[in-house]
């Protein structure tokens, strides 16, 4: 990772600049693929500004901070760092999460929330104690398991009061 620091108005002392190296290399261990970070540093009366611009996978961070004191300038502006880097991570990952099921389809664009979403017991019935059922309640069907056939089946409640059985074919 290149590091490079810039002072304007400011002389760049060795103790310094190993302050702000040792800075720059914490950002290695949250971003393996950081490849430069730029320091200005400048001072301007009893201001002192820090700020930092990091290229991080291909990403571009960019944070300024003042204070009365370089040293505080430069944390508090990699704090901010710190947090778009976060930020960013958390938007990487979070579209990561989807997997695709066997066939290549996206479980959960399948079983959209948008979707609501009913468990139905299904019990052992002839047709006619279905109807008597579905009778009896305000659903508009009902599924059960017919014991001759072996099978499950819906009864539905047409819209005129009639009764209509759907029976799966092979």
């Amino acid at each position: 990772m290149e590091v490079v620091i810039t002072g304007r108005r400011l002389a760049v002392t060795p103790a310094l600049r190993l302050y702000v190296e040792d800075r720059a290399r914490k950002l290695e261990r949250y971003a393996s693929k950081a490849t430069k970070v730029s320091f200005i540093l400048r001072v301007e009366k009893y201001r002192h500004l820090a700020e930092v611009s990091a290229h991080v996978n291909g990403f571009l961070l960019q944070a300024r901070e003042e204070t009365e004191e370089m040293y505080s300038s430069v944390d508090r502006a990699m704090e901010k760092i710190f947090k778009q880097l976060k930020r960013y991570k958390g938007k990487v990952t979070n579209h990561r999460d989807k997997t695709l099921n066997e066939e290549g389809w996206d479980r959960e664009r399948i079983l959209s929330p948008q979707i609501p979403h009913r468990h139905l017991r299904v019990e052992e019935m002839t047709v006619e104690e279905a109807v008597k059922k579905l009778s009896g309640v305000a659903d508009d069907f009902l599924f059960f398991s017919d014991p001759l056939s072996r099978q499950f089946n819906v009864l539905l409640r047409t819209k005129d009061g009639k009764f209509e059985v759907l029976e799966p074919v092979g």
